[in-house]
C-alpha cells in the first residue's frame, strides 16, 4: 500500500510529465517566425532585427533577456518565451510580406556581455538568437 507521501509525488510527477508534453509540443507547433540578427554586435550602435513568416498586419513584438535561456509567459500573447526575464524591446508591423525589422540602439553598457533576443505574435514564437556586444 502506498503512503500518502508517495502518492503525492507519484501525482506531481505525473503532473510534470503531463505540462512538459504540452509546452514541447505546443511550442514545436507555435515556434514558425523567423528571427534573424548578427551574432556579434557593437556597443552603442544601431542595429536591426528583421522578423520574417510574421502574420500579416498583426503587430509582432521583440523581447530580449540578459540572464539568458529560461522561461518566461507572455500572457498578453498567450505564449511562452525560451528566455529567461523577458523584457520588450520593441513593436513592428509586418506588412502583407509578413515581414518587418525592429530596430534598437544597443546600450555601452553591455560591452562584453551576450544577450538573448526572442520574437512573438499571438500565439506564435521564433527561434531564439544569442548575441554578443563587443566594442
Amino acid at each position: 500500500m502506498q503512503t500518502t507521501k508517495q502518492k503525492c509525488l507519484m501525482l506531481w510527477m505525473g503532473l510534470a510529465v503531463l505540462i512538459a508534453f504540452v509546452s514541447l509540443n505546443s511550442t514545436a507547433l507555435a515556434q514558425d517566425l523567423l528571427l534573424e540578427c548578427p551574432d556579434f554586435v557593437a556597443s552603442g550602435s544601431m542595429q536591426e532585427a528583421v522578423l520574417s513568416e510574421c502574420t500579416p498586419n498583426e503587430v509582432a513584438h521583440l523581447y530580449y533577456s540578459t540572464h539568458g535561456p529560461g522561461g518566461t509567459f507572455i500572457p498578453e500573447l498567450n505564449v511562452y518565451l525560451f528566455i529567461s526575464n523577458a523584457k520588450l524591446v520593441g513593436t513592428a508591423l509586418p506588412g502583407d510580406s509578413g515581414v518587418c525589422i525592429v530596430s534598437r540602439r544597443i546600450p555601452h553598457t553591455w560591452f562584453g556581455k551576450y544577450f538573448w533576443l526572442q520574437a512573438a505574435q499571438y500565439g506564435r514564437t521564433s527561434n531564439i538568437r544569442q548575441v554578443y556586444v563587443n566594442n
